[in-house]
């Protein structure tokens, strides 16, 4: 099994701050060239990305899961306010005193015009196999993707979300979401 790791620069304008915000991932590459490959995109990758890969290497060495490719998402730069940059763009509403956030709807057209679409043509990705994960703000915004683009991705993991945000607004677009839904498809 072929192990490479790259840093994939994409320029977008996905935050509030002003000019260019340079987002640089990490990415797990499988090794057969003419297959296409699930996707995992991994919000918080400064923190997340190795620590998924180490765990994915041992399953994937068990043949417990296929193989598949893992993009880590997150800011390029150096001396990062990495909490303000994802209170900014991992959040759905701007909270009444908290300045620098909401951003979320913004980062989410990010992912879908711009990172996704580099991923899918340039590597093996299987765009009908996406995954999206995230922890804290990251699992506030995989709740919220899930529920306002369900067809987006085709799996979801939201670790410890951060739910209480503005007045617990999550619960309200998940009351939404079931209302529009009345079955949920899900897989074991």
């Amino acid at each position: 099994m072929e192990r490479t790791w790259k840093c994939l620069p994409v320029f977008a304008k996905a935050t509030a701050f002003p000019g260019i915000v340079s987002t640089c991932g990490s990415t797990w590459l499988p090794s057969e060239r003419e297959k296409s490959y699930p996707v995992v995109y991994l919000l918080d990758g400064q923190w997340t990305f190795k620590l998924l890969a180490s765990i994915y290497f041992g399953l994937r060495h068990g043949m417990f899961v296929p193989e598949m490719i893992i993009v880590g998402i997150t800011y390029g730069g150096e001396s990062l306010d990495y909490e303000r940059l994802r209170a900014m763009d991992y959040t759905p509403t701007q909270a009444e005193g908290m300045e620098h956030t909401g951003d979320g709807p913004k980062f989410l057209a990010f992912l879908k015009k711009e990172l996704i679409p580099f991923v899918e043509k340039n590597y093996r990705a299987d765009s009908g196999d996406r995954v999206l994960g995230g922890s804290s703000f990251g699992g506030l915004f995989v709740m919220c993707t899930l529920f306002h683009e369900p067809e987006f991705f085709h799996r979801y993991i939201s670790t410890s979300p951060s739910l209480a945000w503005d007045g617990k607004v999550t619960f309200r677009y998940e009351q939404a979401f079931a209302e529009r839904n009345r079955k949920l498809p899900a897989s074991r």
